[in-house]
Protein backbone atom coordinates (compact mmCIF):
# COMPACT_ATOMS: atom_id res chain seq x y z
CA UNK A 1 0.00 0.00 0.00
CA UNK A 2 1.31 3.56 -0.70
CA UNK A 3 0.82 6.52 0.87
CA UNK A 4 2.48 10.46 0.28
CA UNK A 5 6.53 9.73 1.10
CA UNK A 6 6.04 5.96 2.05
CA UNK A 7 4.77 2.64 1.50
CA UNK A 8 3.97 -0.69 3.20
CA UNK A 9 5.09 -4.12 2.06
CA UNK A 10 3.23 -7.10 3.26
CA UNK A 11 4.18 -10.51 2.11
CA UNK A 12 2.56 -13.89 3.07
CA UNK A 13 3.83 -17.25 1.39
CA UNK A 14 2.07 -20.70 1.52
CA UNK A 15 3.93 -21.56 4.92
CA UNK A 16 2.04 -18.91 6.58
CA UNK A 17 5.37 -17.16 6.87
CA UNK A 18 4.55 -13.11 7.04
CA UNK A 19 7.16 -10.84 5.97
CA UNK A 20 6.49 -6.90 6.51
CA UNK A 21 8.92 -3.61 6.04
CA UNK A 22 7.89 -0.03 5.61
CA UNK A 23 9.46 2.02 2.88
CA UNK A 24 10.46 5.80 3.64
CA UNK A 25 12.03 7.84 1.12
CA UNK A 26 15.34 9.67 2.35
CA UNK A 27 14.00 12.84 0.37
CA UNK A 28 11.07 12.84 3.12
CA UNK A 29 12.60 11.52 6.16
CA UNK A 30 14.30 14.99 7.20
CA UNK A 31 14.19 16.95 10.52
CA UNK A 32 10.56 18.40 11.01
CA UNK A 33 8.85 15.92 8.52
CA UNK A 34 5.73 13.73 10.14
CA UNK A 35 8.51 10.67 10.35
CA UNK A 36 10.33 12.74 12.85
CA UNK A 37 8.91 10.50 16.00
CA UNK A 38 9.50 7.18 17.49
CA UNK A 39 9.98 3.95 15.28
CA UNK A 40 11.53 6.00 11.85
CA UNK A 41 15.06 6.39 13.29
CA UNK A 42 16.82 4.88 10.62
CA UNK A 43 20.30 4.65 13.55
CA UNK A 44 18.13 2.93 15.92
CA UNK A 45 16.03 0.21 13.39
CA UNK A 46 16.74 -2.56 11.29
CA UNK A 47 16.72 -0.71 8.24
CA UNK A 48 18.38 -1.40 4.37
CA UNK A 49 18.56 1.16 1.89
CA UNK A 50 16.44 0.53 -1.46
CA UNK A 51 17.72 1.82 -4.38
CA UNK A 52 21.30 1.47 -3.19
CA UNK A 53 24.08 0.10 -5.26
CA UNK A 54 23.03 -3.42 -3.94
CA UNK A 55 19.99 -2.79 -6.57
CA UNK A 56 20.80 -0.64 -9.12
CA UNK A 57 22.48 -2.73 -11.49
CA UNK A 58 19.83 -5.15 -11.40
CA UNK A 59 16.83 -2.79 -11.71
CA UNK A 60 17.78 0.65 -12.08
CA UNK A 61 16.92 3.55 -9.57
CA UNK A 62 13.51 4.95 -9.02
CA UNK A 63 13.90 8.39 -10.22
CA UNK A 64 12.98 10.05 -6.48
CA UNK A 65 16.33 8.19 -5.28
CA UNK A 66 16.88 6.00 -2.09
CA UNK A 67 14.40 4.74 0.41
CA UNK A 68 14.55 3.63 3.79
CA UNK A 69 13.51 0.28 4.53
CA UNK A 70 12.16 -0.73 8.15
CA UNK A 71 12.58 -3.92 7.99
CA UNK A 72 11.37 -4.62 11.84
CA UNK A 73 8.07 -2.67 11.10
CA UNK A 74 5.51 -5.37 12.34
CA UNK A 75 1.38 -4.35 12.65
CA UNK A 76 0.35 -5.01 16.62
CA UNK A 77 -2.94 -7.11 15.49
CA UNK A 78 -2.59 -8.41 11.94
CA UNK A 79 -4.18 -12.03 11.61
CA UNK A 80 -3.30 -14.17 8.91
CA UNK A 81 -4.49 -17.41 7.71
CA UNK A 82 -3.26 -19.68 5.27
CA UNK A 83 -5.19 -23.24 3.36
CA UNK A 84 -2.95 -25.41 0.87
CA UNK A 85 -4.96 -27.38 -1.62
CA UNK A 86 -1.83 -28.94 -2.12
CA UNK A 87 1.57 -30.45 -1.19
CA UNK A 88 4.31 -27.40 -0.32
CA UNK A 89 7.16 -27.84 -1.87
CA UNK A 90 6.62 -31.27 -3.63
CA UNK A 91 7.51 -31.22 -7.46
CA UNK A 92 6.69 -34.42 -7.61
CA UNK A 93 2.51 -33.64 -7.33
CA UNK A 94 0.64 -31.00 -8.86
CA UNK A 95 -0.88 -28.25 -6.36
CA UNK A 96 -4.07 -27.04 -6.71
CA UNK A 97 -3.49 -23.67 -5.03
CA UNK A 98 -3.59 -21.67 -1.57
CA UNK A 99 -5.42 -19.33 -0.29
CA UNK A 100 -4.46 -16.29 2.16
CA UNK A 101 -7.07 -14.54 4.48
CA UNK A 102 -5.83 -11.56 6.61
CA UNK A 103 -7.54 -8.95 9.02
CA UNK A 104 -4.99 -5.44 8.44
CA UNK A 105 -6.06 -3.15 11.45
CA UNK A 106 -6.27 0.27 9.32
CA UNK A 107 -4.73 2.30 12.97
CA UNK A 108 -1.65 0.50 12.60
CA UNK A 109 -1.17 1.54 9.13
CA UNK A 110 -1.73 5.64 10.42
CA UNK A 111 1.67 6.29 9.35
CA UNK A 112 1.30 5.56 5.95
CA UNK A 113 -1.99 7.52 5.41
CA UNK A 114 -0.65 10.80 6.82
CA UNK A 115 -4.02 11.98 8.86
CA UNK A 116 -6.46 10.76 5.93
CA UNK A 117 -10.12 9.07 7.20
CA UNK A 118 -8.94 5.33 8.22
CA UNK A 119 -10.46 3.10 7.40
CA UNK A 120 -10.54 4.90 4.17
CA UNK A 121 -14.16 6.47 3.25
CA UNK A 122 -16.54 6.33 0.26
CA UNK A 123 -14.99 7.49 -2.76
CA UNK A 124 -11.56 7.07 -1.19
CA UNK A 125 -8.59 5.40 -3.12
CA UNK A 126 -5.47 3.64 -2.11
CA UNK A 127 -2.67 2.10 -4.46
CA UNK A 128 -1.54 -1.33 -3.41
CA UNK A 129 0.11 -3.66 -5.03
CA UNK A 130 -0.73 -7.14 -5.31
CA UNK A 131 2.30 -9.53 -6.76
CA UNK A 132 3.38 -12.94 -6.59
CA UNK A 133 6.83 -14.35 -7.01
CA UNK A 134 7.32 -17.81 -7.31
CA UNK A 135 11.50 -19.29 -6.40
CA UNK A 136 11.80 -21.79 -9.08
CA UNK A 137 14.73 -24.30 -9.37
CA UNK A 138 16.21 -25.99 -12.27
CA UNK A 139 18.73 -28.77 -12.42
CA UNK A 140 18.93 -28.12 -8.47
CA UNK A 141 20.10 -24.43 -9.17
CA UNK A 142 17.35 -21.02 -8.19
CA UNK A 143 16.93 -19.06 -11.25
CA UNK A 144 18.88 -15.45 -11.10
CA UNK A 145 15.06 -13.97 -11.72
CA UNK A 146 12.18 -15.70 -10.56
CA UNK A 147 8.85 -15.44 -12.26
CA UNK A 148 6.50 -12.63 -10.76
CA UNK A 149 3.16 -11.86 -11.68
CA UNK A 150 1.01 -8.71 -11.24
CA UNK A 151 -2.36 -7.66 -10.99
CA UNK A 152 -1.39 -5.20 -13.33
CA UNK A 153 1.99 -4.79 -15.20
CA UNK A 154 4.98 -2.66 -13.75
CA UNK A 155 7.00 -2.72 -17.16
CA UNK A 156 9.75 -3.95 -15.39
CA UNK A 157 10.65 -6.47 -12.53
CA UNK A 158 10.55 -4.31 -9.99
CA UNK A 159 7.46 -4.00 -7.39
CA UNK A 160 8.95 -1.33 -5.55
CA UNK A 161 7.21 1.64 -8.34
CA UNK A 162 4.27 3.33 -5.83
CA UNK A 163 3.29 5.04 -9.01
CA UNK A 164 2.82 2.15 -10.55
CA UNK A 165 0.23 -0.17 -8.23
CA UNK A 166 -3.09 -0.66 -8.91
CA UNK A 167 -6.00 1.89 -7.42
CA UNK A 168 -7.97 1.04 -5.19
CA UNK A 169 -11.51 2.40 -4.99
CA UNK A 170 -13.26 2.49 -1.20
CA UNK A 171 -17.03 2.33 -2.14
CA UNK A 172 -19.89 0.15 -0.15
CA UNK A 173 -21.55 -0.05 -3.67
CA UNK A 174 -21.43 -3.76 -4.58
CA UNK A 175 -19.21 -4.35 -8.23
CA UNK A 176 -21.21 -4.69 -11.22
CA UNK A 177 -23.01 -7.80 -12.56
CA UNK A 178 -23.26 -8.94 -8.64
Amino acid sequence: MAGDDCYYELEINALGTVYEAFFVWQDALVRGSRFERAGFDPLGRNVDVLGGSQDASRWGRHPRGRRYAFLDFDRAGLETAVRVDGTINDPATIDRGWTVELALPWQGLAPLFDGRTLPPAEGETLRCDFSRFEALRVHGRPLAENPAFSLNPHGVYDSHIPESFSVVHFTREPAPGR
